[in-house]
C-alpha cells in the first residue's frame, strides 16, 4: 500500500510525527459533507487564479538541489503570470487550438509545472511524459545509445497514440538534443523531423503585447467558468517499462474532484484539520509525470493554497538524506506531508 506521511507540530515541541493511511481512505471521504463547492464543477484554473489572487508573492514551489539548497522557485503569483505568458504563445503564436494535445518533454523541474498550467489556461491537454535520456559522452556507449533509442520509441509509440500538434521542452534540453543528434548518427536513435519543438523557458518569460493583454483579458473569462463535463486536463501513460506505453484521459473535473479527496484526506487528520493552508507544506520526490507524485506532490498544494518544496527522483535515489532535509527544513513553519511508495522509506532507514 503506499503511505502517507505528516511531519506534525506537537505541544511539546516541534518534532515530527509520522502517521500512515491506505490510500483507498480517499474512497470514503468523498462521502463527507463539508465541501464548500461540488468538486465536478470546479474549474482547475478558476481554482487557481484565486488561489493566485489570495496569496500573491508567497512562495509555491521550492525545486531542490541534492544538498538541499534553492535551485529554483515559484511564488504564486509567478506561476500564474508564466503560465499566462506560455498561454499566449500557444494560443496566439503557435497556433494551439482548444483540444489539442502537447507533448510536454521536460527533465524535473519547475519548467514542466509552468508548462502543465500554461496548457490549461490555453485549454490545450497537456501530455506528459519522461525525455528521453540522451548520452553524456561525444562517444557514447552501446547501453548510452539503446537507453536513448529506447526512450524516443515510447515518445514514438506516444506521439502515434495522441498526434501532438507541439512537443514542449526547456531550451536547454533542445539543445542537448541538437548535440545528440550530431554524436549519434544510428537511425534508431535519430529524432523525428515532423516533430515540432518549442522552448517554453523564454516564452513563459515573455510579456505579452497590449494586443495579446487584451486577449488574455477575455480569454480569462472563459477559463474560470465551470468546467465542460468533457473537457480534457492530459492524458497519462504508463511508463512503458512492462510494455508499450498505454494512455488514459483525465477529465478537468476528475483531477479538480482528485485533489478534493486528497486534501479531505489529509486534512481528516486531527493535526492538519484546524491548520491554515499556508502553514500546509509537501515535501516530494515522486516523478512529475503521473498522478502521485503530479496531483499529489505538486497540483494540490497550487490549488489548495499549500506550499511544496520538490526535488528530482533522481536526487532522492542518488542520496535519500535529501527528503529528510527538506521535511525538516519547513517543520518549524508547516505541518509536513510526504508521500511516497514504500520503498522510499526503507531507502531513508
Amino acid at each position: 500500500h503506499l503511505l502517507l506521511g505528516a511531519a506534525a507540530r506537537t505541544n511539546s515541541g516541534r518534532r515530527p510525527l509520522w502517521h500512515s493511511h491506505r490510500l483507498l481512505a480517499a474512497v470514503s471521504v468523498l462521502e463527507q459533507p463539508h465541501m464548500a463547492e461540488p468538486p465536478a464543477k470546479r474549474s482547475f484554473t478558476g481554482a487557481f487564479e484565486e488561489q493566485a489572487r489570495k496569496n500573491g508573492a508567497r512562495r509555491l514551489y521550492s525545486w531542490m538541489r541534492g544538498d538541499c539548497s534553492e535551485e529554483a522557485t515559484l511564488s504564486f503569483a509567478e506561476l500564474r503570470e508564466q503560465a499566462c505568458n506560455l498561454c499566449v504563445a500557444l494560443r496566439q503564436k503557435w497556433g494551439a487550438n482548444t483540444g489539442d494535445r502537447v507533448m510536454l518533454v521536460y527533465p524535473p523541474g519547475l519548467d514542466f509545472l509552468v508548462a502543465f498550467f500554461g496548457a490549461q489556461y490555453a485549454a490545450v491537454i497537456a501530455v506528459p511524459y519522461y525525455p528521453p535520456i540522451m548520452p553524456t559522452s561525444p562517444m557514447p556507449s552501446a547501453g548510452a545509445k539503446k537507453l536513448l533509442a529506447d526512450g524516443l520509441e515510447k515518445l514514438s509509440r506516444i506521439s502515434q497514440s495522441c498526434s501532438p500538434i507541439l512537443f514542449l521542452s526547456t531550451k536547454m534540453y533542445l539543445r542537448l538534443q541538437w548535440v545528440s543528434s550530431m554524436a549519434v548518427r544510428d537511425a534508431e536513435c535519430r529524432w523525428p523531423s515532423e516533430w515540432k519543438w518549442q522552448a517554453t523557458d523564454s516564452a513563459a518569460a515573455t510579456k505579452p503585447s497590449a494586443k495579446e493583454k487584451q486577449w488574455l483579458d477575455s480569454w480569462l473569462k472563459t477559463r474560470t467558468q465551470e468546467s465542460p463535463p468533457d473537457e480534457v486536463a492530459f492524458l497519462q501513460y504508463t511508463s512503458g517499462s512492462t510494455g508499450h506505453p498505454k494512455g488514459v484521459m483525465v477529465g478537468t473535473r476528475n483531477l479538480v474532484a482528485n485533489i478534493d479527496a486528497i486534501a479531505q484526506v489529509r486534512m481528516a487528520q486531527s493535526e492538519m484539520g484546524a491548520l491554515p493552508a499556508e502553514e500546509v507544506g509537501v515535501a516530494s520526490w515522486l516523478p512529475q509525470y503521473h498522478d502521485m507524485g503530479l496531483i499529489g506532490g505538486c497540483l494540490s498544494a497550487a490549488i489548495r493554497g499549500w506550499r511544496a518544496d520538490l526535488t528530482s527522483p533522481f536526487t532522492f535515489l542518488q542520496r535519500p538524506v535529501v527528503w529528510l532535509q527538506m521535511i525538516t527544513r519547513m517543520k518549524d513553519t508547516h505541518l509536513v506531508q510526504c508521500t511516497a511508495p514504500n520503498f522510499g522509506y526503507a531507502l531513508c532507514i
